[in-house]
């Protein structure tokens, strides 16, 4: 018992240690979510300690807590992944938010690997999903036309839903566009397409996903983002 209890003393404070140089990372990136991940933090050292002086069997539940999020993270990164993709009749892409009216380098990844798809696959009529959000003044569909023109492909293949400001809405609205009886592939970074194929399922039409790459730096924000998206989903679907 001693020895579990050591494990599971180590293991949390190894997390610790990471939360807190993560939470520094984010300080660089977005004081919203630094400011999230330094709460995690607080709380975390607060279970620790007194876990430590009190309870010391509570640091194995907090640590087995944690472990089974890093276990749901990777489930849903796994979960993402679809090989029957070829030859959609439509390839719906999610936007990602801008950043003064510019793509971010996870949108960017988003738009390549749609490219690419769009070149394997001339036939797929691509939609376009993202509206205006934040202090930006053009929507996330026209920065993404914009920038698959300017690579080549035919702006009459695409589509543009520059109405919603979330997934749920991206979902919602791109329906108008889609003869749901077709193949459909939802695209998107590959932490984020398990949660929009469940958000296609709850919307009534089935879809395969495809993932592009994303910022692995940025990777356990937007795992924590996606936990947080599914409880969204649970409640407003």
């Amino acid at each position: 018992m001693k020895r579990l209890q050591t494990i599971c003393n180590i293991i949390a404070v190894l997390y610790l240690i990471f939360h807190l140089c993560y939470a520094g990372f984010m300080f660089t990136q977005s004081l919203f979510y630094a400011m999230i991940w330094l709460a995690i933090l607080v709380v975390e050292v607060l279970i620790v300690v007194f876990g430590l002086k009190k309870a010391k069997f509570i640091v194995c539940i907090f640590t087995l807590f944690l472990l089974a999020q890093s276990c749901l993270s990777a489930f849903i990164y796994v979960k993402g992944f679809d090989l029957q993709t070829k030859n959609a009749d439509y390839v719906v892409v999610l936007g990602y938010a801008l950043e003064d009216n510019q793509m971010t380098e996870t949108l960017k990844l988003r738009l390549d690997r749609t490219y690419e798809y769009a070149i394997d696959n001339p036939n797929a009529n691509i939609v376009l999903c993202g509206g205006i959000t934040g202090s930006n003044t053009v929507s996330e569909a026209k920065v993404m036309y914009d920038y698959l023109v300017t690579k080549g492909i035919v702006s009459t293949r695409m589509r543009l839903e520059d109405t919603s400001t979330d997934t749920i809405e991206n979902i919602q609205n791109c329906k108008s566009y889609i003869d749901t009886k077709s193949k459909v592939v939802v695209l998107s970074s590959n932490y984020h397409v398990y949660r929009a194929s469940k958000i296609c399922e709850k919307a009534g039409f089935e879809v395969h996903t495809l993932g592009s790459k994303a910022p692995i730096l940025l990777l356990p924000n937007q795992f924590l983002h996606e936990k947080l998206g599914f409880i969204k989903m649970m409640i407003f679907m």
